[in-house]
Formats: structure tokens, C-alpha cells, sequence
């Protein structure tokens, strides 16, 4: 499994680890993520290709909040995930430049420490879906 996993500091002791992965199908490895979750105790996981289409149902339990945005019409897609304890996230309506999904957010924690995410994902030029 190819993952990054970050470590950032938003105030005096105040750690949040946050998981990117392209996952290339998430279905089958649900099980995998939230094993890596729990292990690496992550925060926020900004995942990409979840080929997940909108009929597809994917929980990970009460202690995570998922957002999707499902691609349409192919495989693809991307998914952010919130540890419950980061309640106060929010969508930011920024439009992605052509041959990018993605969603953005905007996240304050303890009142005062504001976080900026972007997951965004490129289509290869070379895909046959990005023409």
C-alpha cells in the first residue's frame, strides 16, 4: 500500500496526522484503512481514486465522518475522511481547473487553530478519460 502520511503542527502541542493515498479502489480495501487509521492514529485521511460510484455504500464507524465525490461516469473519485473529533470542518466551494476532482476545507480546531486542506487529485494526460 503507497500512502504519505504527514505530521502537522497547529499550536502548542497540537499535533494532526493526515493520510494522502491513491488508493486505485477503496471497496476492497476498506478493512486495510481503517486498520491504518487506528495503527498510525490519523486524523484526516484525503484519499483519491476510491472508484466508488454513488450507489456504492462505504463506512468506516461512528468515530469517522466521510465526505465523497464520486466520479460519474468512469473510475475515479475522492474522499476525505475526518477523525469525529474534528467536528468543525467545512466545504469550501472552490472550482477545480479542468482535469482536476477534488474538495477543499477549511478546518478549526480548539477555536483557534484554522487548517487550510486541499485534496485534490490530476487526471494523467494520458488517460482516456481526460480528453
Amino acid at each position: 500500500m503507497i500512502k504519505y502520511l504527514k505530521r502537522i503542527l497547529i499550536g502548542p502541542g497540537t499535533e494532526i496526522r493526515i493520510l494522502q493515498w491513491n488508493c486505485n479502489g477503496i471497496r476492497t480495501k476498506r478493512d486495510q484503512l481503517r486498520q491504518l487509521l487506528l495503527r498510525e492514529r490519523i486524523d484526516i485521511a484525503l484519499i483519491q481514486e476510491t472508484h466508488l460510484n454513488t450507489h456504492h455504500s462505504f463506512h468506516l464507524g461512528p468515530d469517522y465522518v466521510i465526505h465523497r465525490k464520486d466520479r460519474l461516469t468512469h473510475k475515479g473519485g475522492v474522499m476525505s475522511v475526518f477523525h469525529k473529533k474534528y467536528s468543525r470542518h467545512y466545504k469550501m466551494n472552490i472550482r477545480t481547473p479542468v482535469g482536476v476532482e477534488g474538495q477543499s476545507w477549511f478546518l478549526i480546531h480548539n477555536g483557534f487553530s484554522k487548517l487550510m486542506l486541499h485534496n485534490w487529485y490530476c487526471v494523467p494526460v494520458n488517460s482516456k478519460h481526460n480528453r
